[in-house]
């Protein structure tokens, strides 16, 4: 995993949706691999989520329920910014949040 690069359009997407979102990630690997991977993405994470941190694997919900835990909310409660990926949003068949 420490040799895989991000996809071509990863690390300037990333970058421009950091212009206007605060940004979070989870990720199925340890906090060490993903150290690794957060130096290629060259974005500034405001969350992040590790499969070690929660001691679970994507789709479980502790790893979701994790992320929304952590993401700050504004005064009137709403959440501001959330990443969730594709594979990982159903969890149980229940849909926790979706962002396109």
């Amino acid at each position: 995993l420490t040799r895989w690069e991000p996809f071509p359009d990863t690390v300037s997407s990333l970058q421009e949706l950091s212009k206007r979102f605060r940004l979070g990630i989870i990720s199925n690997v340890d906090d060490d691999l993903f150290a690794v991977t957060r130096t290629k993405l060259n974005a500034l994470f405001d969350v992040v989520v590790t499969a070690q941190q929660v001691k679970s694997y994507k789709p479980s919900s502790r790893n979701f329920e994790e992320m929304l835990g952590e993401i700050p909310n504004g005064d009137n409660g709403q959440i501001k910014a959330q990443v969730i990926d594709q594979q990982g949003h159903k969890v149980g068949g229940e849909v926790l949040c979706q962002v396109w």
